[in-house]
């Protein structure tokens, strides 16, 4: 068995993906049935710049190829901090040991999947962007193998006492943001309400650089947009109340034509000046 379909199916997500050359034939195909998904982090070293002076392809070749003591592939998927899903295996890998607690205690590599997300696992935040992308990518997968948010597990829940990751993480509610990402209902990692179906919400992270990309989602798509043209070369409102983006998509606005959704961050002068009363960033 292999999942051939994973790239397919986090695409239709909306989530961005790479696809690692040769992932379909990685990994043994003694392979399944699906019984869940691992998340775990990388243990990578703490983000200290820009996505261009990070080492994706250091990570990659780690999970690919393996380490001393641990053949590879290590998972089938990579996420970065920038939330972008790295396809490597679609066979089984050697992902965890076979658990003795949590979700899927009793499982091993034959029955699950496993996904790397880049943190140092020692107390570094996780990116709202990351963490929007990881809970569209899941919720994708679970659908596809028709597994609920429950038999998705943290690499320390499957092995307490040996694993600390995903750090920082609270799988619980985790988990029960992912089961609403499944129902149609994204609800914010800041425990906010949910934004209601036919409302559309952005999530937005600016870099200091006023031209930095910014991260739109509306809990079931995501893009980045990768410049402020690509933003605002189609700002005019139409009749039913939307702002459209220039990749295609499009966010609600109000009468005060403010976001719904959360800012996080600085906004720059050319958002500021670009929509009228755009909302300041908030805590």
């Amino acid at each position: 068995m292999r999942l051939t379909w994973l790239a397919d199916v986090l695409r239709a997500a909306g989530v961005d993906v790479v696809e690692v050359a040769g992932w379909k034939t990685r990994g043994s195909d003694t392979y399944g049935p699906i019984r869940g998904v691992i998340y775990h982090g990388t243990a990578d070293k703490a983000n200290s710049g820009p996505a261009d002076a990070r080492d994706d392809a250091g990570a990659i070749a780690v999970i690919r190829d393996g380490r001393p003591g641990l053949s590879g592939p290590i998972a089938a998927a990579y996420v970065n901090r920038e939330g972008v899903w790295h396809i490597i295996a679609a066979g089984r890998c050697n992902t965890v040991k076979t658990g003795w607690a949590g979700p899927l205690k009793g499982v091993g590599n034959t029955n699950v999947l496993g996904v790397e997300a880049e943190n140092d696992d020692r107390g570094e935040p996780w990116p709202p962007e990351q963490l929007a992308s990881l809970r569209l990518g899941f919720a994708a997968i679970l659908r596809q193998l028709g597994l609920p948010a429950a038999k998705l597990a943290g690499h320390k829940e499957h092995q307490p006492g040996e694993k600390v990751d995903p750090n920082g993480i609270d799988m619980d509610q985790f988990r029960r943001e992912v089961a609403a990402a499944l129902a149609g209902q994204p609800k914010q990692a800041t425990g906010k309400p949910a934004v209601q179906e036919d409302d559309v919400s952005a999530l937005m992270r600016y870099d200091k650089d006023p031209t930095g990309a910014v991260f739109v989602t509306d809990g079931k798509t995501a893009k980045w947009v990768k410049n402020q043209q690509e933003l605002l070369d189609r700002q005019t409102l139409h009749g039913d109340g939307t702002l459209p983006l220039g990749f295609g998509g499009q966010v609600r606005v109000v009468g005060n034509r403010a976001l719904i959704g959360t800012i996080i961050g600085d906004v720059p002068p050319w958002w500021k000046d670009g929509v009228e009363g755009s909302p300041k960033p908030t805590a």
